[in-house]
């Protein structure tokens, strides 16, 4: 079980990725109540760019976060 850091948390992911722009960036999955977050900095420079390996680490993330 992870340490909630949002009340109502229960379940968090931090996948390392890499921006669009090239440099590093994080993105985090988690369940707060009844919702699913994907969560990074929300401006196109800070899109994420997922090899396939981490694309698949981004969708076992959600799928264990939305049961």
């Amino acid at each position: 079980m992870i340490n909630p850091q949002h009340p109502g948390e229960t379940y968090r992911r931090a996948i390392d990725a890499r921006r669009v722009s090239g440099g590093p960036c994080t993105i985090l999955v988690r369940r707060v109540e009844d919702r699913v977050e994907l969560l990074f900095h929300a401006v196109l420079d800070t899109g994420a760019s997922l090899c396939q390996e981490d694309a698949a680490k981004v969708a076992e993330a959600l799928r264990q976060a939305a049961r």
